[in-house]
């Protein structure tokens, strides 16, 4: 990120950015812009960022189609996209017919 780096924490919850905001400056990072917003419409210009972290958005995301679109609208060419997400191999155990739950 470097000296005159910025990032952009996004969250579409005020409690959730809120909780991240005050791990970031009890931690000595000044240079965060909060943004409340969806994964759908990043609230940032085209080609912004040198990297994108999705870090458990796209499973709570509807539309994942357009929330990885807008990752990649606002990474700059050769950016990076990390992402970071769950992915299930069975139904939620309450829905599975036989209660097996998670498959391993």
């Amino acid at each position: 990120m470097g000296q005159g780096g910025l990032v952009a924490a996004v969250d579409r919850t005020a409690g959730l950015l809120g909780r991240a905001r005050a791990k970031a400056l009890g931690a000595g990072f000044a240079n965060v812009a909060w943004l409340l917003a969806d994964a759908e419409a990043l609230p940032l210009p085209d080609n912004w960022a040198d990297a994108a972290l999705a870090n458990g958005v796209l499973c709570l995301t509807v539309n994942r189609e357009r929330a990885v679109a807008e990752l990649f609208r606002v990474l700059r060419p050769g950016g990076r996209l990390i992402v970071a997400d769950q992915v299930r191999r069975a139904p939620n155990p309450a829905q599975h017919p036989t209660g097996a739950g998670w498959a391993h």
